[in-house]
């Protein structure tokens, strides 16, 4: 849709837009007879559809109007205009969750634990209050935390799952929900209960403990498969900091099972005040982590596919190397002396000697993968570039938080030269992102040219027509249409 700053809708003066998604835009509004600035959240006209859109809107603003929590963002009012339908909420300034997750780790700190539990406790009791009048959140996110300037936490967007959740793909193409942040029960398509926005909880929690999300893949498809099958990785393998107690509650919180997690979020809320306060804990939770400990989040997120191959790797080959003890390859901050450097080597040559060929092959990927780490190859600084689909995004990312917007440009452009023939439609939704990031750079012209591939990409297959709707949708503002 065109952008409405500058217009009214109803009693409300629209100024600026604060924020866009897959199912609204958020601006910045006021009304003038009770001097009160709000956040004006307007559904994306082509969710409107069927026949009882507007009177599951009504009921589902009605319900979501009644939640009264210090910490849920307060509606104060819905209606439509024309074809809009918008809700008028309470204004938080301080901005959100999201954003505050990208500020750490841009600047390679993890959040103070005592932010994270007061986060977590914040959130916790107003999910409590929500799931006891019978209301779940469904979309539950960082992006749906925000933050007032004091750093006081608050649950946004109740309903608005629920408001379009007949709809069953949203303008991004995806199920109505985050694939990052999605129960397993949810990815299945299954019924909900409290328990999945508790899961969805535990996923924000594991993300502000380690500032990097469990579940990540090139594709919402193959998240939600994650999900619903892989292992949680150990947190403590990425915060060092962390007291052993947090992988037990965190293991409960994301349990795949529905029932095997807390009962209710104050339970999960308390579990991790015990493992923060329990022995083992560390002195000062606020305590910045150490230069080698920032280099180490670093090198994980922007992990390379082969390194990430190199780790199954090592773990195939342990049964093979029972006899010797494992290898240890690290990256440090400090330059190895020349005489330590050719012991080494002299060691880990001998050792290699006594191995299979095709176990010596494996052994030699690792090292030159280990090696090429610790020289800074696989980093985004210096002008180095990406050499697979899934850390030219992960750089993407990184240069966007890091306000680099021609960075991810060229990061995206080499993610897309990267997908193979035949595999376009999976990775079509890069270009729309592309054509958002030439938007930033304000080149209109060129993010037409995006949009435009980003239709082409889906070669018009089932389950991508919200990709496709949305770039023409971007396309038709664009040219005025």
């Amino acid at each position: 849709m065109a952008t409405l700053s500058g217009k009214t809708l109803g009693k409300y003066q629209v100024f600026e837009r604060i924020g866009r998604g897959g199912m609204a835009d958020v601006y910045k509004g006021r009304h003038e007879r009770l001097d009160r600035t709000v956040a004006i959240k307007v559904l994306h006209s082509h969710l409107a559809e069927g026949e009882d859109f507007l009177a599951r809107f009504e009921r589902e603003a009605r319900a979501v109007a009644s939640l009264r929590h210090p910490n849920i963002v307060q509606v104060y009012d819905f209606d439509r205009e024309d074809e809009q339908m918008y809700m008028v909420m309470e204004y938080i300034g301080g901005g959100n969750l999201k954003d505050r997750l990208k500020k750490a780790r841009a600047d390679g700190n993890f959040l103070p634990l005592k932010e994270v539990q007061a986060i977590l406790e914040q959130v916790a009791a107003a999910l409590d209050t929500a799931h006891k009048e019978g209301m779940l959140h469904r979309d539950v996110k960082p992006a749906n935390v925000m933050l007032d300037e004091e750093g006081h936490a608050y649950l946004a967007d109740f309903g608005i799952a629920r408001i379009v959740s007949t709809t069953q793909f949203t303008a991004t193409g995806t199920l109505v929900g985050t694939p990052a942040y999605m129960s397993p029960e949810q990815g299945r398509g299954e019924s909900l209960t409290p328990a999945s926005d508790l899961y969805s909880l535990g996923i924000i929690l594991y993300e502000m403990l380690t500032n990097t999300i469990p579940f990540d893949a090139d594709t919402p498809l193959a998240i939600i498969h994650k999900q619903i099958h892989d292992p949680l990785p150990p947190a403590r393998d990425l915060r060092a900091d962390l007291p052993a107690a947090v992988e037990g509650m965190l293991e409960q919180a994301l349990a795949k099972d529905a029932s095997a997690r807390f009962d209710s979020a104050a339970a999960m809320a308390e579990a991790l005040h015990v493992a923060l306060t329990s022995k083992g804990a560390p002195a000062s939770p606020a305590q910045a982590p150490s230069e080698d400990m920032k280099a180490t989040v670093v090198m994980q997120e922007v992990q390379p596919e082969d390194a990430k191959a190199t780790v199954a790797m090592e773990e195939n080959l342990g049964a093979d190397l029972e006899a010797e003890p494992p290898l240890q390859l690290s990256a440090t901050s400090e330059p190895v002396p020349e005489v330590e450097l050719a012991e080494a080597q002299s060691s880990l040559l001998e050792k290699v000697s006594k191995l299979s060929p095709a176990l010596i092959a494996g052994v030699v990927i690792i090292v030159l993968v280990a090696v090429a780490a610790a020289t800074g190859l696989f980093s985004g600084g210096g002008g180095a570039g990406c050499d697979s689909v899934d850390s030219c995004l992960m750089l993407a990312d990184q240069a966007e938080a890091e306000g680099r917007p021609e960075d991810a440009v060229a990061f995206l452009e080499a993610a897309t030269s990267m997908v193979p023939e035949g595999e376009e439609p999976v990775f079509a939704e890069i270009w729309c992102r592309h054509g958002h990031v030439n938007l930033a750079l304000d080149r209109p012209e060129e993010a037409i040219g995006s949009f435009e591939r980003c239709i082409d990409w889906t070669h018009e297959e089932p389950g991508l027509e919200g990709v496709r709707e949305e770039a023409e949708r971007m396309i038709m503002d664009l040219r005025g249409d």
